[in-house]
């Protein structure tokens, strides 16, 4: 068993299509672990949802502080807030602040009294000490004073954000105002631990492969289309090229294995179906033509029939010259003898040409004017015998066979029609050759509206010898019918509705194994 190598393995459309799959669930697991990062580990999320809730503690500490003390100025705890620092007002203030931050661990705060421009009321309830903590840290108090301060004297909330090099800490200060007088602010204040720029350098990191995985998995999974694309049209392209010609050789090639195996195969498959259809094709032609030697034996009885009337007529024109010495009696056994000569010559003429195989002269011609060319060389004949010949082809289209026995069908067709009318009195005679065609077939009918066709007789119409005429061989519409064999149609005879008779000749406009032009092996007699 060979071993796979790398190259052989991205060939593989199988492993292609898994390497997609594994890129795929690579960019989302990268997707999903940057979204983790930038959510979880970056600087500035935490300190924005830190600031948030912050903001959140420090208006609700000043409403309820507001709420607590109602309308009245003369409140004991606006009173403090007022007053000058005393641990009286200190204690009161400080009540506040513990209970709007013992719900919040890591928040401290207080108040900010406008009126003697100091900090009132620290609580931290939530320290970690060995006791309560009530002094303001020193290093903090000039930037709580700074934004307790612009908070009451702009009447809007202010907020300070300081990043230290491993602790970032957030100060909030909401105004106090009752009846239109800013009283002061409270504040509040919290730490926010191990937080430094190292986070958002990995956050950074993270984005930054995540964009590289992502980047490689579209390149990756682009290539991998464009090549199953190309092998896929590729192939494409074959099976067209078959269409037109089984021997059109191959354009291309695939870089997958599995699809370079199917074209393969597909190239197999049309050296195949090329060497079926042509032994196919020579055994259809050999079957014909065993078909009419078939016949003829079938119709020996016919052919010794046909000859056997003329040599008795020769042999009993011999015998009266041999012995009336009448130059006018010899003269007319003459003239009987070279026409049953002439018979007999006919009638071995055709049936050479129904026991040779039919040779095609195959190339592009118009079956409207063949039939109009026909028409015309008749139609002198028909007006003799007061028959209107009328083409209609209001939808023609070229066609591929040999012209000059197509005509010879097509002269027997209407050569029988006219035939039709004989001893029929009081008709307007009258003979319609249609031509309608498709993209792939071309339909010629001739109608007449003579005596019509018989049931019994159409199934016999094309049988070797067979005749209903009186001088005539039996041969015409067999050799017709083998003529339109040869070119891959079809020619029926069928009793009009309203009486006559109707020949149908269907021919494909391109035959699928069109004969090579030849030589012709002679003029071709009608038939």
């Amino acid at each position: 068993m060979s071993q796979l190598t790398p190259t052989r393995l991205l060939r593989s459309l199988r492993s292609r299509i898994l390497l997609l799959t594994l890129l795929v669930c690579v960019l989302l697991a990268s997707a999903l672990t940057g979204f983790f990062l930038l959510l979880r580990h970056t600087q500035s999320t935490i300190i924005s949802g830190s600031a948030t809730h912050l903001f959140t503690v420090v208006n609700t500490f000043a409403k309820d502080y507001l709420t607590a003390t109602g309308s009245s100025n003369n409140s004991e705890a606006v009173q403090a807030l007022a007053a000058e620092p005393n641990p009286r007002a200190n204690s009161i203030l400080a009540a506040f602040s513990v209970s709007a931050f013992r719900r919040d661990p890591g928040v401290e705060g207080g108040f900010y009294s406008s009126t003697t421009d100091s900090l009132l009321g620290y609580a931290f309830p939530t320290n970690d000490g060995p006791g309560p903590k009530n002094d303001i840290p020193p290093r903090e108090h000039p930037t709580i004073l700074s934004v307790a301060q612009q908070a009451a004297s702009s009447d809007k909330p202010s907020s300070f954000v300081f990043r230290g090099q491993k602790d970032v800490i957030l100060f909030q200060a909401v105004p106090l105002s009752r009846n239109n007088q800013v009283l002061g602010s409270v504040w509040a204040m919290q730490r926010i631990h191990d937080v430094d720029t190292g986070r958002d350098l990995q956050a950074l990191f993270g984005v930054s492969c995540l964009a590289l995985a992502a980047i490689a998995c579209v390149g990756v999974a682009f290539w991998i289309t464009r090549n199953v694309q190309a092998d896929v049209s590729t192939i494409q392209g074959r099976l067209k090229d078959l269409e037109v010609d089984l021997n059109q050789p191959r354009r291309g090639s695939v870089s997958s294995a599995e699809l370079d195996g199917i074209l393969s195969g597909i190239d197999v498959l049309g050296v195949s179906l090329q060497q079926k259809i042509e032994t196919e094709r020579q055994l259809i032609e050999q079957l014909h033509h065993k078909e009419r030697l078939a016949a003829l034996g079938q119709v020996a009885a016919g052919v010794a029939h046909e000859l056997r009337n003329p040599l008795a007529t020769i042999r009993l024109r011999a015998q009266m010259s041999l012995r009336s010495k009448d130059p006018e009696q010899l003269d007319q056994s003459a003239k009987l003898t070279l026409e049953e000569i002439d018979r007999l010559s006919g009638v071995l003429d055709r049936l050479l040409y129904f026991a040779k195989p039919i040779q095609l002269q195959v190339k592009r011609f118009d079956p409207a004017q063949m039939c109009e060319d026909l028409l015309a060389a008749l139609r002198p004949e028909a007006e003799s015998a007061s028959i209107e010949l009328v083409c209609n082809d209001s939808d023609s289209a070229d066609l591929f066979g040999d012209a000059l026995k197509l005509r010879q069908v097509m002269e027997n067709l209407v050569r029988n029609a006219m035939e039709s009318f004989e001893g029929t009195r009081d008709l307007q005679k009258r003979i319609l050759v249609s031509i309608t065609s498709t993209p792939t077939n071309v339909r010629i009918t001739v109608k007449d509206n003579g005596a019509g066709l018989p049931n019994n007789i159409s199934a016999k119409a094309f049988d070797p010898f067979f005749t209903t005429k009186a001088r005539g061989t039996g041969l015409g519409l067999s050799i017709a019918n083998e003529m339109v064999r040869a070119h891959q149609g079809t020619l029926t005879l069928k009793s009009a509705p309203g009486g006559g008779t109707v020949a149908d000749l269907l021919l494909p406009r391109f035959a699928e194994h069109p004969r090579e032009p030849i030589a012709s092996e002679r003029s071709g007699a009608s038939v």
